[in-house]
C-alpha cells in the first residue's frame, strides 16, 4: 500500500504539472519500454519496503546498493559496450563495504529473508536503471518519470488484486509521510536519478549512488535509534572512497 499511494501520487502531481506545460505525448515506439520500466520500478519499490520491515532500515538500504555490481556487470551485454574492469573493481569494492557495514548475517531469522528480498530488490531495480539508460533516453526526464510513475502503479494494481490485500486509507499522519514520500523523494529524488541515468553510464550512477548506504544508517540512527557497529566506519570509508573516485574526471589516452 505504500508504494501504491507513493506511485499513485507522485504520478498525478507530476501529470498535473506535465499536461500544464503540455508535455505529456509519448512518442510512438516507447510504450513497451515505458511499460516494462515502470512495472519494474513497482516491483523494486514494493521488495525494497518489504525488505526493510522484515529486517531494518540499514539491511534493506544495504543489500539494495548491491546493485552497482549488477550493473556493472550486466551493462556490456545490454548495451554493447565493453567490459570494464574499473566498473566491476568499484562494484566488488561497494559489496565489500556492504560487507562492513553489515554486523552480522544469520540465516536463521528475519534479516536473512531481509537481505534476500533486498538482493531480489536490487536486481529488479538494475533493469528498470538499464531499460531508463538504453532504449528512454530520447525522451524528456518529467515525461520518462511521469509513464515510469503511471506503468508502476497499474503493475502495483495488479499485484494488490492478485494477492488479495485489503486497501489502505492512510491516516493523517501517515498521509503526510506518504505525501512526503510521494512529491519529494519521488518526483524530486527519482527525477534526478532518472535524469542522471540519461548523463552517465547505469553502473557509474550506481557507483555514486551508493553513498545513500552512508546516508540511510546514519537517518537510521538518529531517527529511528538503529545504532550501527564498530565496523560502519570501515564501510562507509570504502564506499566513499569510491564513490569519489567514480566522480574523479578520466584521463584521455592519446593516439
Amino acid at each position: 500500500m505504500i508504494s501504491w499511494w507513493r506511485s499513485l501520487i507522485a504520478c498525478v502531481v507530476l501529470g498535473v504539472f506535465l499536461a500544464w506545460k503540455k508535455q505529456m505525448r509519448l512518442p510512438s515506439g516507447y510504450l513497451l519500454w515505458m511499460a516494462l520500466s515502470g512495472a519494474l520500478l513497482g516491483l523494486h519499490w514494493w521488495t525494497f519496503f518489504l525488505s526493510i520491515q522484515a529486517s531494518s532500515v540499514s539491511i534493506g538500504v544495504i543489500t539494495l546498493f548491491t546493485y552497482p555490481l549488477f550493473t556493472a556487470l550486466l551493462e556490456p551485454f545490454t548495451h554493447k559496450t565493453p567490459l570494464a574492469l574499473r566498473q566491476i573493481l568499484g562494484g566488488v569494492g561497494i559489496i565489500a563495504g556492504v560487507y562492513f557495514l553489515v554486523p552480522e548475517f544469520s540465516f536463521g531469522n528475519s534479516t536473512t529473508w531481509g537481505v534476500l528480498i533486498g538482493l531480489l530488490s536490487a536486481f529488479v531495480y538494475t533493469g528498470r536503471n538499464i531499460v531508463t539508460k538504453n532504449h528512454l533516453s530520447g525522451i524528456s526526464t518529467k515525461t520518462t518519470l511521469f509513464y515510469q510513475l503511471l506503468f508502476a502503479f497499474l503493475a502495483l494494481c495488479l499485484a494488490l488484486g492478485v494477492s488479495g490485500e485489503s486497501f489502505v486509507l492512510p491516516a493523517n499522519n501517515d498521509l503526510i509521510s506518504i505525501l512526503i514520500l510521494s512529491i519529494v523523494f519521488t518526483v524530486g529524488g527519482h527525477g534526478l536519478m532518472t535524469h542522471c541515468l540519461k548523463l552517465f553510464s547505469a553502473a557509474t550512477v550506481g557507483i555514486v549512488g551508493s553513498l545513500q548506504v552512508v546516508f540511510s544508517t546514519i537517518l537510521a540512527f538518529i531517527l529511528l535509534s538503529e545504532i550501527p557497529g564498530s565496523q560502519f566506519y570501515y564501510g562507509a570509508v570504502i564506499i566513499v572512497s569510491i564513490a569519489i573516485y567514480e566522480l574523479l574526471p578520466r584521463p584521455r589516452i592519446k593516439r
